[in-house]
């Protein structure tokens, strides 16, 4: 998930630059819009204490797959498609991370690993 996740917020600001010729001020506020992926964390927490820790993780990496196919059209809207593909991927990193948090956390912490 982190890979999919650093390859594309390495790879954004690059092609943002050269491609559609936006300043470092407006990748920057390209880079804010993806913050808004955030909103995944209570709605993660609040799926994995209801027990649905393992479907939610499934749906998360599905839809950090899915969060690339908006990549593929390259129209005049491509940054538009670049946004929806940061706050879905974004969205899905979030939600993995807290629900793995989550697994973690409430492992027994009397079993020990050899």
């Amino acid at each position: 998930m982190f890979a999919s996740f650093s390859l594309f917020w390495t790879a954004a600001p690059l092609l943002l630059s050269s491609v559609y010729g936006l300043s470092q001020t407006q990748i920057a506020l390209f880079a804010l819009v993806g913050a808004i992926g955030a909103v995944a964390a209570p709605i993660a927490g609040r799926m994995a204490d209801a027990g649905h820790t393992e479907k939610m993780s499934k749906f998360a990496m599905v839809l950090a797959v899915i969060s690339f196919v908006p990549g593929f059209f390259n129209l005049p809207y491509g940054v538009i498609f670049l946004v929806l593909t940061g706050v879905l991927l974004d969205f899905a990193v979030q939600m993995n991370m807290v629900l793995g948090q989550r697994a973690v956390y409430t492992l027994d912490h009397t079993v020990v690993v050899v």
